[in-house]
């Protein structure tokens, strides 16, 4: 679902707002990794490294792998390359 509505606001040009309705979410569900996860990923097309990088953060406090199944180590790998990327590594 995130997903989803991530591509979507990517092509419609509404990161922004979708950024805004993941920052609601985690007002409500400070825990909620996908969450937090989509908003570094929507922090980052956007450009905004700092916010990305505190994100990331977030999804790094609140990570369970037994939540994030199957997804965790493209989530992980997803967070290194990511950070790997703005350090020049």
């Amino acid at each position: 679902e995130f997903n989803r509505q991530f591509l979507s606001s990517l092509e419609n040009d509404t990161l922004k707002e979708f950024k805004d309705d993941l920052y609601k979410l985690v007002n409500l569900y400070p825990y909620h990794m996908m969450a937090w996860r989509f908003i570094a990923k929507t922090c980052a097309h956007l450009e905004n490294v700092e916010e990305a990088i505190r994100a990331y953060h977030n999804v790094l406090e609140i990570f369970d792998i037994k939540k994030a199944g199957r997804s965790a180590p493209r989530m992980l790998k997803e967070i290194i390359s990511y950070i790997n990327n703005q350090s020049g590594s």
